[in-house]
């Protein structure tokens, strides 16, 4: 990875990852916490509909900013989004914050790939989108496994908060490292 930018796309963005994993354990450990067990499903289809939605205006429109200043307000957008998880009390509050922390999901993947797009040197874009996916799966992973062991040691919520503390993280990072986001002139 000779671009220092793929670099930082694919750190910021493998914490995206992180709290895939959390959510993965998170999700179904809190449908059970609230006798909802058979809600799952709905909880997660809720993120989705949300990511769904958020990808589609997305989308449909120019944005105003650059892609990188784009990329740092999605990943926050995300964190906030997630942040609220933890205040969940019920199946329904846990679904209607799904859905709304979803709405960030997709736009800022859209941006993320497109950055890698911009930021990728001739000849070296399979690198990229390799170390991308390696990087997504292996945050999804830990995500889950450092989920799992805060449920079982802690319970939900604290768990619950990873998510939201990953992508927070992701988001510092690229924040600190956004002049690298900035394709260089050929």
């Amino acid at each position: 990875m000779a671009s220092a930018g793929i670099r930082t796309v694919v750190l910021s963005f493998a914490a995206t990852s992180v709290a895939f994993g959390v959510l993965e354990v998170g999700i179904p450990a809190f449908a059970e916490a609230v006798g909802a067990v058979e809600l799952s499903g709905a909880l997660f289809a809720a993120l989705a509909g949300g990511s769904l939605f958020g990808g589609l205006a997305y989308g449909t429109r120019s944005w105003p900013g650059s892609l990188p200043q784009r990329y740092l307000w999605l990943l926050l957008a995300f964190a906030f989004g997630l942040a609220l998880l933890p205040l969940a009390r019920n199946a329904v509050t846990m679904f209607v914050l799904s859905m709304v922390s979803g709405v960030a999901l997709a736009p800022g993947a859209i941006c993320a790939f497109r950055l890698i797009d911009e930021l990728t040197p001739p000849g070296t874009a399979t690198e990229a989108y390799t170390w991308t996916t390696t990087a997504n799966v292996a945050g999804s992973a830990l995500g889950a496994v450092v989920a799992g062991v805060i449920v079982e040691r802690l319970g939900v919520t604290p768990a619950l908060c990873l998510a939201g503390a990953a992508v927070f993280a992701g988001a510092s990072l690229a924040w600190l490292r956004r002049r690298s986001l900035v394709p260089v002139a050929a």
